[in-house]
């Protein structure tokens, strides 16, 4: 009982949870003409509402399956059972069959000894007419008209005779009727008893090959369960992809950086993301790319770089080659410089205090570009650092060569502090320097 009741719950709530993810879809999906920070708002809420819904349908599902193994086990403990129930009805079966020829004996003996009764039933009638022929005046007549005393004790002594025989006879009779009783009533008990248990025995066998299939057609009901579960799972979380995925393209644009590189890099080839220096001397990051809660809204998003370590005013290097097309405040980013590096590949560097490039100017690999800040959306000193390809953010890490650095002739050539302090603890550069 307890199972069908959870099997029907655990439909509604599937068919449920059904309908509402879909609902969430049809609605996520169909973005009428609205303002930007409104959709992003939706997308938000959507992700989180799918994400909320995973939880309960993974619950559900990890239930299901503990009731599948459940039943599963019940199963093979039923079988288990009934091949016990089969052995032992197969013992009643040949105790029946025992008794049945206990009985068969039995009722040969109840024969024979009724065919004893017959004659002894016969003898006694024949004593009976020796008894009335001989009757008491007869024999007394008989005795009287003896010739002899030899005569009438003859015939007094055959007279005793025929009664003691009778009376023999009866207790014979009696004797073997009681025994017949006594068989039959024996023969009755056996029969009724191997009945009894062999009928029990079959009831048995017959409850257990129910319990069977009831518990094989709840776990053929649980399986279909899971199934559903999973299918819902695997939508729910290509939901959660698409509401990342939304949510990232429209994150990304939402300081007008994706519709900048677009202008900028239309007319570009396609090339592979170049391999790229650290964006500080000192690398390190705290917060990397993908989902995470934001630690200013507190609500979960798409992450689409890194936060790299680093005090304010530590110096910020362009990663590769390229053009500045963007240096200016935006809303989320704050200070944020973008950097074409051709074959529509950018990179993006936010939160800076303060610039040191500006739009349309080239930078070298290694040159310094801005300094760590903490403007825009942030809760302190750090670089938020992108690699753009086609103007979508991906993962940086993998693009990062921590290998690379800021090349020896570039330091020799620039008067910025932070390079002159760099070329003198650079112990390649002197090798180099010397050698020259």
């Amino acid at each position: 009982m307890r199972t069908r009741a959870w099997l029907r719950a655990s439909t509604f709530v599937v068919l449920a949870l059904t309908a509402v993810s879909t609902t969430a879809v049809s609605a996520a999906t169909a973005d009428e003409p609205r303002g930007k920070v409104e959709i992003l708002t939706e997308l938000r809420e959507k992700y989180d509402e799918a994400v909320a819904l995973e939880g309960e349908v993974l619950a559900q599902y990890e239930f299901s399956l503990s009731e599948q193994v459940r039943l599963e086990g019940e199963i093979d403990e039923t079988v288990v059972a009934i091949a016990v129930a089969e052995k032992t009805l197969e013992r009643q079966r040949a105790g029946a069959n025992q008794a049945e020829a206990l009985v068969l004996m039995v009722s040969q003996e109840i024969g024979e000894r009724q065919g004893q009764l017959a004659a002894e039933k016969f003898r006694l009638r024949r004593q009976s007419v020796s008894a009335y022929i001989l009757g008491e005046d007869l024999e007394l007549s008989a005795i009287l008209g003896a010739t002899n005393a030899a005569e009438a004790l003859a015939v007094g002594q055959y007279s005793s005779a025929v009664l003691e025989a009778q009376t023999a006879t009866i207790d014979e009779i009696d004797k073997i009727e009681s025994e017949i009783d006594a068989m039959q009533a024996h023969t009755e008990r056996v029969q009724a008893k191997a009945q009894r248990t062999r009928e029990h025995a079959a009831r048995a066998a017959r409850a257990l090959e129910r319990q069977r299939q009831d518990l094989a057609g709840l776990n053929f009901v649980v399986a279909i369960e899971v199934r559903i579960q999973e299918a819902l799972l695997t939508k729910i979380r290509a939901d959660q992809d698409e509401y990342l995925r939304r949510l990232n393209a429209l994150e990304s644009d939402s300081d007008g950086v994706t519709s900048v590189l677009n202008d900028w890099q239309v007319e570009q080839e396609t090339e592979p993301v170049p391999v790229l220096m650290p964006p500080v001397d000192q690398f390190s990051y705290s917060s990397g790319f993908g989902t995470r809660v934001h630690p200013i809204f507190g609500d979960v998003r798409m992450h689409n770089g890194l936060d790299v370590a680093g005090s304010e005013g530590t110096p910020i290097r362009a990663a590769a080659d390229g053009i500045v097309v963007m240096a200016m405040l935006r809303e989320g980013f704050g200070n944020v410089v973008v950097i074409d590096h051709g074959g529509r590949s950018a990179t993006v560097y936010a939160h800076q205090v303060e610039f040191a490039v500006e739009f349309g100017q080239e930078v070298v690999a290694g040159e310094i570009i801005g300094y760590v800040g903490s403007t825009g959306y942030s809760t302190g000193p750090h670089l938020h650092f992108e690699v753009r390809s086609y103007g979508q953010a991906i993962d940086p890490v993998p693009q990062i060569d921590p290998t690379l650095k800021v090349s020896c002739e570039w330091l020799e050539e620039s008067d910025h502090p932070a390079d002159v302090e760099l070329l003198l603890v650079r112990e390649d550069c002197h090798t180099v320097l010397t050698s020259d």
